[in-house]
């Protein structure tokens, strides 16, 4: 049985989407308690923007936690569905040019971990062993 050691990159990566998605919940708590404060434009249409952003964060913290723990799915979200992520906002928010400026250093942000998710050290540890354990014994596994 191989087991292969989460690479360094994965911690990371997994670590800052995790931070991400508690920063988006607080961002919905702030966008609750005074949507002014935070929105440059007050006549968008707040309902659309807070659930958008609620989403985010729970796709942030699911997305880190999977990958975290090992499971491929998880990359797959966060090479997958970043970009989604990325583009809707400009979208939504309009074609301002900060708002398109922000998209773009997401967009470079997102380069860089996809160039850090494909490693072939990254691709093996998804690739290990470690895909024949249950849920379980892979949570059991990486609690350290």
């Amino acid at each position: 049985m191989e087991y292969i050691k989460r690479p360094k990159s994965v911690s990371i990566i997994a670590s800052l989407f995790i931070a991400e998605g508690v920063l988006y919940f607080m961002l919905v708590f702030h966008l609750l308690l005074d949507p002014s404060r935070i929105l440059l434009d007050p006549s968008k249409n707040i309902g659309f923007f807070v659930i958008w952003v609620a989403f985010v964060g729970l796709f942030c913290v699911v997305a880190g936690i999977t990958l975290r723990n090992g499971f491929n799915w998880g990359r797959l979200m966060i090479l997958g569905f970043t970009p989604i992520v990325i583009v809707l906002p400009i979208i939504f928010l309009g074609f301002n040019p900060m708002y398109i400026g922000i998209g773009f250093s997401y967009l470079i942000g997102y380069l860089i971990i996809l160039l850090f998710l494909m490693q072939p050290n990254v691709l093996k540890y998804f690739r290990s062993d470690l895909s024949k354990y249950s849920i379980t014994q892979k949570l059991l596994l990486h609690t350290g």
